[in-house]
This record gives structure tokens, C-alpha cells and sequence, in this order.
């Protein structure tokens, strides 16, 4: 006990620096100017695969941002869909929605595609079962500087009723936190497909996916490490409430987890060291909760089996207050502390099966 103890005390302020550092990120990002741009053209780029529940939404969405019709053009690519999606997408054909199938397989190859017919400088993608406001647009390019090269935007959780669309969205603040901390700091380590902004002629410089087309995900991952890794200080993250993408929570455990199990697989493969140092440290910090737990109550020790999980949740509001305050989302109080003690579980759990699955 007294080992599990000393590394329990080492880890713990390694942790505890790292939310403090990602705490003044988002102060930094906080403070920061809101910058205008010349109203350039931007292409909107979603890739669909049996999105047909969803498809009226998304294009009501985007049809209504408050941007110039003549600066503005919707890409629609179809993913190999065994549904109806694409006849539905080409009911939308205009002059500003363009439907293309994928000439390949996959989100990445899909997204390549829509680049590749895109005309506008700047693309900005998103899900299609994500709600986006009016504002999305204008509030995404207002944060644009001469140096950026890309920005991050915010993605959160609606609706969340149960405990575990609860989880998801407590998940989704600490998330978001790190990526606006991170980027606040100028190294940002995260990212969400859900809402990005990026420069055609970077994205084609770069060709971010050439290497991970074995992955079902991380499209968003790997394009902001090719990006970071060529420009840096380049990547912004827009920390205000017109750029706010909310999306849904899964409904089971098994969807829930071959998720995470996917996000999991990916994170060997990452070029940069900060993500994966930043990644082994929830996981040893997930693994101190779950040990501690269980000598703790073998001992009758239950000051060593709290007190690491009441410490992680202290340490976490650095990331998740902001974030919640900001995005408005509510947290059920007596969901949290659970909250921390099952998601040391689940990153414990979805490591080794994501291992596995590699």
C-alpha cells in the first residue's frame, strides 16, 4: 500500500499542473481579440453515411447562416449510404448545395473529396447530426488572424438526461477545455471534427491522411497534428457563443463504448508526444482512482479510497467550470463524483480493448 501511496502523491501534482496550465489556456483564450475578415468564400463540407434521420436538419441549419449566398457554398458527399441519404441530399441540389458521392471509403476520403470540389479558401466541416446555429459561420471566421491556419471550435453535449448521456456530456466539457486550454497555450493537443475551420491550400499541402487511412477515425486528430507540426502557433480555438455546435449523446453502453474503443486505437498512431503524454497520464491517473479504490475499501481504508477521486474532481473544474459557464450545459451535481469514479473505469477499460483492436 504504502507504494500505490508514494505514486498516488507523485502522479497527482503532475495532473493537478497540467489543469492549472489548461485552466490559463482558456483565461488566454478568454482575453483574447475578436478579429474580423473580409467575408472570403467558404465551403461547408459534411460527410453523410446513412444519415437519413438527419439530413432536413443539418441542410435547415446551414442553409440559414447569416453569411453572403455568393460567398458561401454547402458540400454534401455521400459516404457509401445503404439508406436513402443520397436521394434526400439531392433534393437539396442548388446553386449552393452540391451533393457529390465519395470516390472512396471513409470520413477522411470522403472529406478529401469535398475538398477537392471545393472552391471556397477556407472549409469548414461538421457532423451531420450535430444542431448549428446561425451564427456558425460568421462567429467561426471572426476568429480567423493573419497567422491562422486553422480554428478549433466548441462542441458540446444537449439534452443530457440519464447518467449516462450525463457522462457524455461532463466528458464533452473536459474535452473541450483541454482543446481551448491547450490552444489558449499555443500547443493544442485535441481537436473535433465536429467543428473545424481550415485553408484549402493547407489541407492540400499536407495531405493529413495519407498514412491513417487504416483508421476509422481521427480525421480531426491528424489533420491538426499535420498542421501544428508544419505552422505552429497557427491553430486557434474560437471561444465564443455564436460558434457553439451541439450534438447528441449515444443511447447505449455498447454504442457508447465501441466509440470510445475507436478514439482509443487511434492514439498509438499519433506523430506528437504531447497528445500521448497528456493520454498516459489520464490513464495512470484513471488507474491510481481504480487501485486506491480497491485497497482502500479491502483495508477499510476509505481515506485512500476517496480522497484520489475527491482530488480529481477538484482538479477537473479547472477545465470543466469554464467550459460549462460558457456552453450553458447543466450538470446533474450528483452525477459528477460518479461520474469520475466510471470514467476511470471506462478509460481503463477502453485503453486495453483499444489495444486489442489495433
Amino acid at each position: 500500500m504504502l507504494v500505490v501511496l508514494v505514486i498516488t502523491l507523485a502522479v497527482f501534482p503532475i495532473y493537478g499542473a497540467l489543469m492549472v496550465w489548461l485552466y490559463f489556456g482558456v483565461q488566454e483564450t478568454k482575453s483574447a481579440k475578436q478579429f474580423t475578415s473580409d467575408s472570403p468564400l467558404v465551403s461547408i463540407i459534411v460527410a453523410l453515411r446513412d444519415e437519413n434521420k438527419n439530413v432536413n436538419s443539418l441542410l435547415k441549419g446551414l442553409i440559414a447562416q447569416n453569411y453572403p449566398n455568393e460567398k458561401l457554398e454547402i458540400i454534401l458527399v455521400n459516404d457509401n449510404s445503404n439508406d436513402n441519404t443520397l436521394e434526400l441530399l439531392k433534393a437539396f441540389e442548388s446553386s449552393t448545395v452540391k451533393v457529390f458521392n465519395n470516390t472512396g471509403n471513409g470520413k477522411k476520403q470522403a472529406i478529401e473529396t469535398g475538398v477537392r470540389n471545393a472552391t471556397g479558401e477556407w472549409i469548414l466541416v461538421t457532423d451531420a447530426d450535430c444542431e448549428i446555429p446561425s451564427s456558425w459561420v460568421v462567429s467561426m471566421l471572426g476568429r480567423i488572424t493573419p497567422k491562422s491556419k486553422m480554428v478549433l471550435g466548441p462542441v458540446f453535449i444537449k439534452n443530457a438526461d440519464s447518467f449516462l448521456e450525463q457522462l457524455q456530456s461532463i466528458e464533452f466539457l473536459g474535452l473541450q477545455g483541454t482543446t481551448c486550454g491547450s490552444a489558449g497555450m499555443g500547443y493544442p493537443i485535441s481537436a473535433n471534427a465536429a467543428n473545424m475551420l481550415f485553408q484549402k491550400d493547407v489541407f492540400e499541402e499536407l495531405n493529413p491522411y495519407q498514412d491513417n487511412y487504416h483508421l476509422k477515425t481521427g480525421d480531426d486528430q491528424f489533420l491538426l497534428m499535420a498542421v501544428t507540426n508544419k505552422y505552429p502557433q497557427s491553430v486557434i480555438y474560437s471561444l465564443d457563443e455564436g460558434s457553439i455546435i451541439f450534438t447528441h449523446p449515444v443511447k447505449t453502453w455498447k454504442k457508447y463504448f465501441d466509440q470510445r474503443i475507436r478514439w482509443a486505437s487511434k492514439g498509438s498512431s499519433y506523430s506528437q508526444e504531447l497528445p500521448k503524454m497528456v493520454g498516459l497520464l489520464v490513464v495512470a491517473i484513471s488507474l491510481i482512482i481504480l487501485v486506491d479504490w480497491n485497497i482502500g475499501f479491502q483495508d477499510e481504508n476509505l481515506k485512500l479510497a476517496f480522497l484520489p477521486i475527491l482530488a480529481k474532481m477538484a482538479l477537473d473544474l479547472f477545465v470543466i467550470f469554464p467550459m460549462k459557464r460558457f456552453s450553458g450545459v447543466k450538470v446533474n451535481p450528483i452525477y459528477y463524483p460518479i461520474s469520475t469514479i466510471v470514467y476511470a473505469f471506462v478509460v481503463v477499460f477502453t485503453v486495453i480493448a483499444g489495444f486489442f483492436r489495433k
